[in-house]
């Protein structure tokens, strides 16, 4: 029964033998059951004696632990007290060498961006002023070759206003023959009336004589009528010489009128005799020459057109804000391309439009460019370009790089302690921008805010351009000006 019992609890097992151990009972001895308490105190001592050896396990895990902690500890004290320290610099960082400009106002130029296409001034599109058959045409005219003015473009048949001239010519040679002959008939008429009068003196002096001796009985009353119808004679003869001659200048009148229209024939003939040669009327380029040798033109036939590349007109459409701006005469640039570095070419303006296109709200600027036609980089009629007018604006205004604007603000530079710059921000506003160098402030700058006039700022105080990132209202700074070294302390030391 004891042996049954003992399997039946293996747990007990190890604890009952330990006890007869313990009680000083043998093998034999132990192997009989123990009936103090009965089956249920066995349990319990079983259970307790487990709780027991399991709570000896964790103590020692715990006391493991502790010891691991305990070591960790000593080595870090160990590592933090032998490590070398460092050593504290005990000197502040450098002020930061910002770059600075010059604040003082300034004649600045206002500049206006366009864009336009190019126009000839002078251009002439040369027709036939007579018609014909062109008989001559110089190989050189040709469309791009340049040609001088009074050049022959082409020469039409000139036989038949050569005929005409002829013609107009004998026509007034005649005339004027015709009134050199009346101005000897009106010489011949005055003589002869002269002579006619002295007849008529002397026949009225003989009749008197005769009347004289017939009263006195001497004549005879057929010799009286004989001397009366004399009289009478030499003064039908005198009446109609005076007609003649009072119908001198009558006739004068007419051939010279007849005279002026065949001097105006005349005048037409050669003319037209000398319309028969087309040249160019001024010097330029030919753009197109039509007709050929053989070719029939008509009064009014295109025969070719000459372009002066010399003077230009560019229309520009710039904003509409310009128009109480832009003057006469204001300089303007000019780009064939990009507008990158130097313009191509220098103009002013000539005119102005007097409306503004609703449309694009733009106002035209005519501007008038002189060049060398013989230039490589030539302005050609019909090419596109870029154009800037620049209009000096009459009030002195404080130009700045835009990028010193932060915020509405600029930094300015005052001398401080220790020759170093004290920054402070000053509130400023931007009256229109300004694109391209200003070499006098800052050559390297092409990007800047013009600032309204009065623009706040003290006359030659700096403004900070650079480093505005690292610099801070009250700060020290070291100071180097545009176009100069950094500005020295108060002990000469840069």
């Amino acid at each position: 029964m004891a042996e049954a019992r003992t399997r039946t609890h293996p747990a007990g097992e190890g604890i009952a033998v330990s006890e007869a151990k313990q009680s000083g009972l043998g093998p034999r001895d132990a192997d009989q059951p123990v009936r103090q308490g009965g089956a249920s105190d066995l349990q319990k001592q079983a259970h307790h004696h487990a709780r027991t050896i399991k709570g000896l396990k964790l103590g020692v895990r715990a006391a493991m632990i502790v010891v691991v902690l305990v070591i960790g500890f000593a080595v870090m004290g160990l590592l933090i007290a032998t490590k070398p320290k460092s050593k504290t610099r005990s000197e502040a960082p450098p002020p930061v060498l910002v770059r600075a400009i010059e604040a003082r106002p300034r004649s600045v130029e206002r500049v206006w961006e366009g864009y336009g296409t190019v126009v000839s001034m002078r251009r002439a599109t040369v027709a036939a002023e007579v018609g014909g058959r062109v008989i001559d045409r110089p190989a050189a005219v040709e469309a791009g070759r340049e040609i001088e003015p009074g050049s022959l473009l082409v020469a039409i048949d000139p036989v038949d206003y050569e005929a005409a001239e002829a013609r107009a010519a004998q026509a007034v040679v005649a005339l004027r023959a015709q009134l050199d002959g009346l101005a000897v008939e009106s010489e011949r008429l005055s003589a002869q009336l002269e002579l006619i009068a002295e007849e008529i003196a002397a026949a009225e002096r003989d009749l008197e004589r005769t009347r004289q001796a017939l009263e006195q009985g001497a004549g005879s009353p057929g010799e009286l009528d004989s001397k009366i119808t004399l009289l009478r004679r030499s003064q039908r003869e005198q009446e109609a010489v005076r007609q003649q001659l009072e119908l001198i200048p009558a006739r004068r009148s007419a051939l010279e009128g007849e005279l002026g229209a065949r001097e105006a024939d005349l005048r037409q003939a050669r003319s037209n005799l000398a319309r028969a040669r087309v040249d160019s009327p001024i010097r330029g380029v030919i753009d197109s020459v039509s007709p050929r040798i053989g070719d029939f033109v008509t009064p009014g036939t295109p025969v070719a057109t000459v372009v002066d590349l010399s003077r230009l007109e560019i229309p520009l459409k710039v904003p509409a804000s310009a128009a109480s701006w832009v003057r006469i005469g204001d300089e303007v640039r000019v780009w064939q391309g990009e507008p990158v570095g130097e313009p191509t070419h220098i103009g002013r303006v000539t005119r102005l439009a007097p409306t503004i296109d609703p449309s694009t709200r733009t106002i035209t600027v005519f501007a008038e460019v002189e060049q060398d036609p013989d230039r490589v980089d030539r302005l050609l009629p019909g090419g596109f370009v870029h154009g800037r007018v620049l209009t000096p604006d009459p009030s002195p205004r404080v130009a700045v790089p835009r990028r010193a604007i932060r915020s509405g603000r600029v930094m300015t530079l005052s001398r401080g302690k220790d020759g170093l710059f004290v920054v402070r921000p000053v509130p400023v506003e931007q009256a229109y921008p300004l694109d391209g160098p200003l070499p006098e402030i800052d050559p390297t700058e092409t990007e800047w805010a013009v600032l309204s006039s009065p623009s706040g700022l003290d006359a030659g105080v700096l403004i900070a351009t650079t480093s505005l990132e690292a610099i801070r209202p009250g700060g020290s700074v070291r100071v180097e000006v545009a176009g100069e070294s950094e500005v020295p302390d108060a002990n000469g030391e840069g």
